[in-house]
């Protein structure tokens, strides 16, 4: 029976294929089968998988005389990419500021010439101005190209169980209740601090915050229709003043309209810089000028807060920690899928953590 199997002698997963005849064919993919967690082993089988099969259309293809058409360019792929695919994701701005990207890199190359050595070396490069995270999310847009193309412009997607850079995960620095007022403060534009404050207060995401209509708002919570993960609830009348807060400045924003934005400026200059391809530049340069005038450290290389940092994970912190908020409800607050996601995300203390994750436990069990 064809297919990817386990031998003692190899800490790979091995495939069973179906050559030209007699004996089949036995290869490693080139995939550990361990890992370090059950995800980790079960996506390293999903991988092995991807392999195998493109490694049987391989040699069907050559059984049936088939070859690829090779003359296709990235740059023109990636076109037809971003016009069928990107257009549907719902973080469509941010992956075409991908597809760019890589565009610099590989535009000129056929698609056939993308090698995992070819992928390397632009790892090497981006890895000397931007982090590993960023690097692994352009090299995902990569590859979901390149397995589009297996079949008709490539014979197999040589990015499958390639190893991508080691995420190396630092706690996040959060801007503290007392470091708040001077950085409130030094924000010199109105707009942006009504953002802070509901974007603290309900912990939405940006692009939440922007595109806030009257019509996903009620006097007791706000109903999310187009979030990163879907539909779902904040209530914003729980007595924190975090919460407070951020109820009146929505209160004093209510637009005129169900379809008025909460906060038009920003969300009309977002919208039309998007098609520029650099829509946060103006918007962060205003937050950043007011955390230095606050002697607050900016961005993540020097440690110190950005945007996303400053309201959705120092808004949590401060509910489980200076109000003492339970941890289920933070989580569902802001949207994370568990509490370990939480946890990670915000890089709270371990000890604070371990303590509501078994408070936590104790009310699952009431």
């Amino acid at each position: 029976m064809m297919g990817i199997y386990e031998r003692r002698d190899s800490p790979f997963w091995w495939m069973l294929l179906d050559g030209t005849g007699p004996p089949p064919i036995r290869e490693s993919t080139g995939v550990p089968c361990e890992g370090h967690s059950t995800e980790a082993r079960k996506a390293r089988k999903i991988a092995a998988e991807e392999i195998y099969r493109a490694r049987m259309t391989q040699l069907a293809r050559g059984r049936a005389g088939l070859e690829v058409d090779s003359d296709e360019t990235f740059a023109k792929f990636s076109a037809w990419y971003e016009t069928h695919h990107t257009a549907r994701h719902r973080g469509d701005t941010q992956e075409r500021l991908v597809l760019a990207r890589l565009r610099t890199f590989f535009g000129t190359l056929r698609l056939a010439d993308i090698k995992r050595s070819t992928a390397q070396e632009y790892i090497t490069e981006r890895m000397t101005t931007v982090s590993a995270g960023t690097v692994r999310r352009e090299l995902g847009v990569l590859k979901a190209m390149l397995s589009l193309a297996v079949g008709e412009y490539v014979e197999y997607n040589p990015l499958v169980g390639m190893k991508l850079p080691r995420i190396i995960k630092a706690p996040k620095r959060t801007l503290g209740a007392k470091e708040e007022p001077a950085f409130l403060a030094a924000l010199d534009d109105d707009e942006i601090r009504d953002l802070y404050l509901v974007g603290v207060g309900t912990l939405l995401r940006q692009s939440n915050l922007l595109n806030l209509r009257r019509r996903e708002y009620t006097r007791t919570h706000l109903t999310l229709e187009d979030s990163k993960t879907g539909p779902y609830r904040v209530p914003i009348t729980k007595p924190t003043e975090l919460q407070t807060r951020a109820a009146a400045v929505l209160k004093r924003r209510l637009p005129a309209s169900p379809d008025g934005f909460f906060f038009p400026q920003w969300q009309a200059r977002f919208a039309a810089a998007a098609d520029r391809g650099h829509p946060r530049g103006p918007f962060l340069r205003i937050v950043k000028r007011a955390a230095q005038a606050a002697d607050i450290p900016w961005g993540l290389k020097q440690h110190g807060i950005v945007w996303h940092t400053a309201t959705r994970a120092s808004g949590a912190t401060r509910l489980l920690r200076d109000y003492g908020v339970d941890i289920r409800t933070v989580q569902l607050m802001g949207n994370w899928a568990s509490l370990d996601q939480m946890a990670d995300y915000l890089g709270i203390d371990v000890e604070l953590y371990g303590k509501a994750a078994k408070r936590a436990r104790v009310l699952s069990r009431d």
